[in-house]
């Protein structure tokens, strides 16, 4: 496998920025150089966004939202992918589950096909197909009249709906 090397992601959504061997050829020096990168390209998004909110006001309330995000927006060094993907996982799947209507449950049932419909230890659960994050999804699950869902790890099953509701 090809080794990225450290890891910046943005801490608010757990996204990469880059790696120290970059995916483009560039390789970085430290992880100083790296989060200075990440740093100028957040503050070229802040003098981009401005900008726009001008030149499109139709589109100004886009605009302000993303400039908003952009200003928020911190980066953090993780020594590896591997220590990466253990925090993202974290990061999404440490949520707490929710509990919902009937209707949803039926109504997510139907929207995609479902992935991965199961029943352990009589809870009755299905993922959406459609992966939030790397292997991250939403997991719908039915158990004793009630309905819940959270975001799930679909390779990990200790991140998965039955092991909240028997911990409950």
């Amino acid at each position: 496998m090809y080794d990225l090397g450290f890891v910046c992601v943005d801490t608010s959504n757990m996204q990469v920025y880059d790696y120290e061997n970059s995916c483009t050829g560039y390789h970085y020096n430290s992880k100083d150089e790296l989060l200075a990168k990440a740093e100028a390209r957040r503050q070229e998004d802040i003098i981009c966004y401005k900008e726009y909110i001008q030149r499109y006001p139709a589109n100004a309330e886009y605009w302000a939202m993303r400039l908003q995000e952009a200003e928020k927006r911190t980066f953090i060094v993780f020594e590896s992918y591997d220590k990466y993907v253990a925090a993202h996982n974290k990061f999404f799947c440490d949520e707490p589950m929710t509990e919902i209507t009937e209707d949803v449950w039926n109504e997510m049932f139907q929207v995609l096909p479902v992935f991965i419909w199961c029943t352990i230890d009589g809870v009755e659960m299905f993922c959406n197909q459609e992966m939030f994050s790397m292997s991250i999804t939403n997991q719908f699950a039915k158990y004793n009249g009630k309905f819940y869902t959270k975001k799930v790890d679909i390779t990990d099953k200790e991140t998965w709906i039955h092991k909240r509701i028997h911990m409950k």
